[in-house]
């Protein structure tokens, strides 16, 4: 009934008023906060504008500066650096999923250091170490394993992972003591 009503607004608006009455909604809708353009669109999708309205609103509210999509993109990887790092591949995956453009993403992760970089650096903040650490047969065996997982989940190879480990790490022919 909701749908059915707005539908007949929009039925009864001019086009002119129209594109007023969504920019507005939009407008509010980003209020403060910094959204992309995709959210935006989704947004006012799901409100029942037509798609063609929607879409002019949001390049109005780029042009106007409401809507910056690489600021977005800046701020969602800037968020995701140094003990919360993730890799390029997971990262532009986050960035689509929050509406950002493609080729939007791929110009915010050009600034982004490479996996292997990142790698060291949250392993150098988890470690306090600039490496290689030195471990004992048993604990390089098992915190290779844990640091593998870690990583894995923060979207990186496991050909990469493997490599960065094995320098930072080395193994002691000692046994660990018990």
């Amino acid at each position: 009934m909701k749908t059915e009503r707005r539908s007949i607004q929009v039925d009864s608006l001019s086009e002119t008023n129209l594109l007023t009455v969504v920019r507005q909604k939009a407008i509010r809708y980003i209020g403060i906060s910094h959204k992309s353009s995709g959210r935006v669109k989704d947004y006012l999708s799901n409100k029942g504008y037509p798609d063609s309205v929607v879409e002019s609103v949001v390049q109005g509210l780029k042009q106007d500066g409401y809507i910056d999509d690489l600021r977005v993109a800046r701020s969602v990887i800037s968020t995701r650096q140094e003990g919360k790092a993730e890799g390029k591949s997971r990262l532009k995956l986050r960035l689509l999923r929050q509406g950002i453009p493609e080729d939007v993403a791929d110009d915010a992760l050009r600034s982004v250091p490479s996996d292997s970089e990142t790698i060291h650096a949250v392993l150098t903040d988890l470690y306090h170490s600039e490496g290689p650490v030195e471990l004992g047969r048993d604990q390089f065996r098992t915190t290779v394993t844990k640091c593998s997982r870690f990583l894995l989940s923060r979207g990186y190879s496991y050909d990469l992972i493997s490599y960065s480990l094995t320098r930072f790490f080395s193994q002691t022919d000692q046994v660990d003591p018990e």
